[in-house]
């Protein structure tokens, strides 16, 4: 539903309203669009759709949907781009699991010819700034992409450092509990490792750690 991971989304949003204009927002594993529709539509609501909202997911029929709802709502400043987000340029096959939701697909580098699998093509981020598929500034980057956030951040490192992007990022690594006793991921430092330099940690929100450059 669009109501899921609502924290996550009012954090994004928030933020996104502070932007520079003409910036832009990277949601990738933008799944059925149940963010980036979300975001856009707020964006447009509060008359800044100078800020371009990227959704992008590897699943063309997911790309497909959130084509029509954005037709559907005159979301001119959502943009579906059909991708996943790796470190290398290369075929990914789903690894699709039964009675788990489709968001919840894991991907690995396709080493089969079975044509009953679903390939898909990912991208290394900076690419789709170098290929001027992305020209806009990039001010807000959200991960949500089952355990490859590594990969998708390695791909992109020239792109995090040049621009310096506000971080939402998926815990995908261990669990643990805070000071308060509150169950949550404890992978803050796990990504911070493989960042470009300055990055902190800010907070944990819903299921995603969030960072900032200073």
């Amino acid at each position: 539903t669009f109501n899921f991971d609502y924290g996550i989304k009012e954090d994004i949003i928030n933020k996104a309203l502070t932007l520079p204009k003409n910036s832009c927002i990277i949601d990738c594993g933008a799944h059925i669009g149940d963010g980036s529709i979300a975001i856009a539509h707020v964006l447009k609501y509060h008359k800044r759709e100078d800020i371009i909202v990227y959704a992008i997911d590897p699943s063309k029929f997911k790309c497909d949907f959130i084509e029509f709802i954005k037709t559907k709502n005159n979301l001119n400043n959502l943009r579906v781009l059909n991708y996943g987000l790796s470190n290398v340029n290369s075929e990914y096959k789903s690894l699709k699991q039964s009675g788990k939701n489709t968001g919840a697909w894991e991907w690995a580098l396709n080493d089969t010819t079975n044509k009953d699998d679903d390939i898909n093509k990912f991208i290394k981020l900076d690419d789709l700034i170098n290929n001027n598929i992305i020209k806009e500034t990039i001010g807000i980057i959200h991960l949500d992409v089952e355990g490859m956030e590594k990969q998708a951040i390695q791909g992109g490192f020239k792109t995090i450092e040049k621009y310096k992007p506000y971080l939402s990022i998926e815990n995908n690594i261990k669990t643990g509990q805070d000071e308060n006793g509150k169950n949550h991921s404890l992978n803050n430092k796990y990504y911070l490792e493989f960042l470009p330099k300055g990055y902190k940690y800010l907070y944990n929100k819903n299921q995603n750690n969030i960072f900032n450059y200073e």
